[in-house]
């Protein structure tokens, strides 16, 4: 089982950009926001929404717009801070 899991790690690895990889992260992350208020799952960052929850710190919200800002402008940006912003912003949400 844990060999499959590292060959298709790997498969991913190399046929997906970082880019594309967040892009699909950030589209993830805020479709499970709309559809848990009932508003279309179309990916649309949900900025007010996100920064008006008490349990997330207004500097995660900040952080998650720079790296947004930078995967949209093609700048460098570290994908496993990323990954671990959403999952700790995910818990701060449900």
């Amino acid at each position: 089982m844990t060999a499959f899991v590292d060959m298709s790690g790997d498969f991913f690895a190399s046929t997906l950009t970082p880019a594309a990889a967040a892009g699909r992260m950030l589209t993830n992350f805020f479709n499970a926001i709309r559809r848990r208020l009932g508003a279309s799952e179309d990916g649309t960052p949900m900025w007010e929404w996100l920064s008006s929850q008490a349990t997330v710190p207004l500097s995660d919200v900040a952080e998650l717009r720079q790296l947004q800002s930078q995967i949209q402008s093609g700048r460098r940006f570290n994908l496993i801070r990323l990954q671990n912003l959403l999952s700790r912003l995910q818990g701060k949400i449900t």
